[in-house]
């Protein structure tokens, strides 16, 4: 789960369908990625340290660099459940292949507004509306302090969302590797909340006016305490998430799946393509150097969080035989052992070596796309 720069909150990624949470993988730069696919609907979830559970917070939301309209407060924890629509209404989030278009005019302007000048000459922050292009492909939060407050209840709460949030999209001579998603509005739900929480002020008087009115006293307008951010004073956490598809986060380096510790970012769906289980399988076996054919659930359940039951009709049956078909990779003994084929093995180490010996030509041509391995 990644964590904010301070350490004081921690943030998750969930697909709204199975209620999962994205892997998430921290590169030695220290920045988080995960893996999604598209059309794939999420929604985020906001924990507190425990030191700070008592404490009210303040959130804004950006992603692909721009601002969510409305803002979160929470205690200990919290949830953005999609863009607001008023009334308990949302849209989804939705991971979506960008089209391409030209730039925003507010994208060429200046985006580094976040400090204003009041008129009393003091430094206070000012909420940007975008944060820059080196901000595509990110979810990115903003925390704040929270004082309670008074305020009355509003009557058009749904003016504030009436506004749709506009997807970002691919620009310029952009190759598609490095720019392969971007959110954009779903479908609309209805979201049922708990009960109100909002603690009425006690009135002192019980109600004013004509009495001799039906005996009817007519009440104050009710009050309620609410949360209050104190965005002037500027955030005081924040934290942001990288996202792609596993053909972008490849090209780029991100992850890896001859390594056994990115198998887990290999999202869900994927692995009912039989080229990915092959992967999956190589990866274990490399990694293991031998596994049993009793063992290989437990070893791909370890490795990827996912069923090979919910892969195969028959596991006990089809799975030997998936061993077998693919003898140009996999040895499958008679005792059930299962390892690399050896020629496949001194092949994949010759074909490494020679990738090696070439890439210095690939440096020198800039302008040549990236090169997107497939798996055998």
């Amino acid at each position: 789960m990644p964590v904010s720069k301070n350490g004081t909150f921690k943030v998750s990624i969930v697909n709204s369908k199975t209620q999962r949470e994205f892997t998430e993988l921290v590169t030695p730069e220290k920045k988080n990625y995960i893996c999604v696919e598209n059309n794939q609907p999420f929604k985020i979830n906001i924990i507190a340290d425990n030191e700070h559970t008592d404490k009210s917070f303040g959130c804004h939301l950006y992603l692909d660099g721009k601002i969510v309209k409305g803002k979160k407060t929470f205690r200990a924890k919290g949830w953005f459940h999609g863009f607001k629509q008023g009334g308990g209404k949302f849209r989804e989030f939705l991971f979506s292949i960008p089209p391409q278009g030209e730039e925003e005019k507010k994208e060429v302007q200046e985006v580094d507004s976040s400090i204003d000048i009041d008129n009393f000459g003091n430094t206070i922050y000012k909420r940007p509306e975008y944060l820059g292009s080196e901000y595509f492909g990110t979810v990115h939060l903003r925390f704040f302090k929270c004082k309670e407050g008074k305020m009355k209840p509003a009557k058009a709460m749904n003016n504030a969302f009436n506004s749709s949030f506009h997807q970002a999209s691919r620009t310029g001579d952009v190759k598609v590797a490095y720019k392969s998603m971007s959110v954009k509005e779903g479908e609309c739900f209805e979201f049922k909340s708990a009960p109100f929480k909002r603690r009425k002020i006690e009135q002192e008087d019980k109600g004013w006016g004509n009495d001799d009115k039906e005996n009817k006293p007519i009440e104050k307008p009710r009050m309620f305490k609410e949360y209050i951010i104190l965005e002037r004073k500027g955030p005081v956490d924040e934290v942001t998430i990288h996202y792609g598809d596993i053909a972008a986060l490849q090209v780029l380096g991100i992850i890896s799946l001859d390594n056994y510790q990115h198998l887990m970012m290999i999202p869900p769906p994927l692995l009912a393509e039989a080229s990915y289980v092959i992967k999956v399988f190589k990866t274990i076996v490399d990694t293991k150097k031998k596994i049993h054919i009793k063992d290989c659930g437990l070893e791909f359940h370890q490795a990827t969080a996912c069923k090979l039951d919910d892969l195969f009709l028959n596991v006990e049956e089809e799975l030997p035989e998936f061993f077998k078909i693919k003898s140009d990779i996999f040895h499958f003994a008679h005792n059930g052992v299962i390892t690399l084929n050896k020629f496949y093995k001194e092949h994949s180490v010759s074909s490494r070596r020679l990738k090696g010996g070439r890439s210095h030509k690939k440096v020198q041509k800039l302008n040549q796309p990236p090169e997107v391995i497939e798996i055998d």
